[in-house]
């Protein structure tokens, strides 16, 4: 694992880390004063969305690196 793969996977662990916090805040705030934060809402749910499609960015990315790969090994 390279440099680079391994800021791409702690930059995917941040969004998930930072949407799970928001939802998790927002629910403790729901529990104490009876009403979600809004704004922790959307930041959880951006946060969630970046870091899936920052994960199926990386996934593809891999795949086609694997595949030019070994189309350079069989030729």
């Amino acid at each position: 694992m390279d440099e680079n793969e391994k800021n791409r996977l702690s930059r995917t662990s941040m969004f998930f880390i930072t949407g799970f916090s928001s939802l998790f805040f927002s629910l403790v705030i729901k529990m104490l004063d009876g009403s979600h934060s809004r704004i922790l809402l959307l930041i959880g749910a951006i946060s969630f969305f970046s870091g899936l499609l920052n994960g199926a960015m990386e996934i593809v990315i891999c795949r086609n690196e694997r595949k030019k790969k070994n189309n350079r090994l069989a030729s």
